[in-house]
Formats: C-alpha cells, sequence, structure tokens
C-alpha cells in the first residue's frame, strides 16, 4: 500500500504484478493517468501550483518523466491516440473543449468546443466516445470521428458512462 506523505496531495502510483511504485512526486495535485496503446508510456497531468495557475502534462516511461509541451493552460482527461496524437480536455481556466496534441508536445489543436468527459477511444482507433454533463445530472453522448473530424451526438438526456466494445462495433452506455 502507497500512502502520500502529505494526504494534501495527490500523486499518481503504478501497480507492476504485487509491486506498487509511485510515478509522481510533486507538491501538486496529479489526475488523469492514461497509457499510450503501445503501453511503453503513461500520460499524467499535474494542476499549477498557487504562484502558477495552469496544469503541466508529462510522459513518465518507467524511468524518466519528460514534460510534453501544448500550449494549453489547463489540460485533463487524457486520450492518447492510436496513431500518437494526445487527444484531452482542457482550455482556459473554466472552459472544457476537446484538443488534440502531438504526443512529443507541440501546439494543441481545438476539435470542438463542448463540456466533455469519460473521454474513450473505440479499441480500432475510428472515433472516441465522450460524454457531457460535468456539473449536471444529464448528459448527452458523443462520438469523435476520426476521419471525418466531426463531432456527433448519439443520444440525449441521461446517458453517461460510455464503453466500447472490442470490435469497436458497439457502444454501451448508462441510460
Amino acid at each position: 500500500e502507497v500512502q502520500s506523505e502529505d494526504s494534501e496531495f495527490v500523486e499518481i502510483v503504478v501497480v507492476r504484478g504485487t509491486t506498487v511504485e509511485r510515478v509522481t512526486h510533486n507538491l501538486v495535485h496529479d489526475y488523469s493517468p492514461a497509457w499510450a496503446p503501445d503501453g511503453r508510456l503513461l500520460y499524467v497531468s499535474s494542476s499549477g501550483t498557487m504562484a502558477r495557475h495552469r496544469s503541466t502534462v508529462y510522459s513518465y516511461d518507467g524511468e524518466h518523466h519528460t514534460e510534453v509541451r501544448i500550449g494549453v493552460p489547463y489540460a485533463y482527461q487524457l486520450a492518447p491516440s492510436p496513431e500518437g496524437e494526445v487527444l484531452f480536455l482542457g482550455g482556459e481556466f473554466g472552459e472544457t473543449s476537446l484538443y488534440q496534441a502531438p504526443a512529443t508536445g507541440g501546439t494543441a489543436e481545438l476539435l470542438a468546443a463542448i463540456d466533455g468527459r469519460n473521454l474513450q477511444w473505440a479499441p480500432d482507433g475510428r472515433y472516441l466516445v465522450l460524454d457531457t454533463g460535468v456539473v449536471s445530472l444529464t448528459h448527452s453522448l458523443y462520438r469523435w470521428d476520426v476521419t471525418e473530424q466531426q463531432l456527433v451526438r448519439l443520444a440525449t438526456e441521461g446517458n453517461s458512462s460510455p464503453a466500447v466494445s472490442r470490435d469497436s462495433e458497439y457502444i454501451a452506455f448508462r441510460s
């Protein structure tokens, strides 16, 4: 069992078999861990400090942390793509939009202005599913089509927690 030395901060841990390893050691909140599809890198977003109001995205290769500069003040809900991009929700303070940035860093591109959460890739990489309603009890379910670069609403009112089948043909959700 790993416990934070100071309960005020949240760290990310990885379990390998029965070994628990702390992979972040920051004096800020770490959140949104997401593995790259090949399993070699773990991406983590860290909140800003009182002096620096922004989040930072890091990649972790099992030994080293590397900052992934994306040019957006806040990033969370990371979802690395099969093609080597990182899709995430974030933006300016209080904004929640869908962005894409190179996994090695670079300028983030705004894909859709949407108040989203619960990002999940289809196993075949053709689309990303997300829902909205971060602060409300009603949710709408969306699919971001990678080829068409288009956001499509699949269902409204009370839909959340999407899960995509292994063959990417079905999307299950709570209604």
